[in-house]
């Protein structure tokens, strides 16, 4: 397995999966670290063989290849979207969406590394939308949903629908940060 990410929080998501499915005295594991042109290179070469027509590899592929994160955010409300295009923008590209459909095209288009969606949208629950994109598209969606309503039934709703983190509005950027380090997708910008 080769990984970017030197905090082995890849390898620990790795190393579970395949210690929970193959017997421990069965596996010699090594890993390496490359950095990000020894990912681009690997990613093309990964490419040329896997199969054009998959799109969840193809999303993944995309994921690799880009040099830095994109994040997209739905939410129907103009302050929260401009509040976390501002806490977001400085760990990467952010695309910033109110209507779930286009949200959904812009998940198609830019294979983002973490998506933050808002439960309560006007017309649909956000839940429905994740469910729909794990579900249709990219079963590895890394999503942090996002709500002021931190009910007990908001909170199983968000874990039914697959969440990967929930924040309760209003929020902080050290909070939104937090999240972003758990997503094994996300890569932190070098100091």
């Amino acid at each position: 397995m080769f990984t970017n990410n030197i905090s082995n929080r890849s390898f620990s998501y790795f190393d579970k999966a395949v210690f929970e499915s193959i017997p421990k005295e069965n596996i010699e594991l090594e890993v390496n670290y490359l950095d990000e042109g020894g990912i681009r290179s690997l990613s093309k070469q990964i490419k040329r063989l896997a199969i054009n027509d998959d799109s969840t590899i193809n999303l993944a592929l995309q994921r690799m290849c880009r040099e830095g994160n994109c994040i997209l955010v739905l939410d129907d409300d103009v302050i929260t979207l401009k509040t976390m295009e501002n806490v977001l923008k400085s760990f990467g590209h952010v695309r910033v969406e109110q209507d779930g459909e286009r949200f959904i095209k812009l998940y198609k288009d830019f294979a983002p590394n973490i998506v933050s969606v808002d439960i309560h949208l006007n017309n649909e629950r956000g839940s429905d939308i994740v469910r729909k994109i794990k579900a249709e598209i990219d079963p590895n969606i890394h999503v942090i949903m996002i709500s002021a309503d931190g009910t007990r039934d908001t909170v199983l709703e968000v874990k039914d629908a697959g969440a990967n983190g929930f924040i309760v509005k209003p929020f902080s950027r050290d909070m939104v940060y937090k999240h972003l380090l758990k997503a094994p997708t996300f890569f932190p910008k070098k100091s």
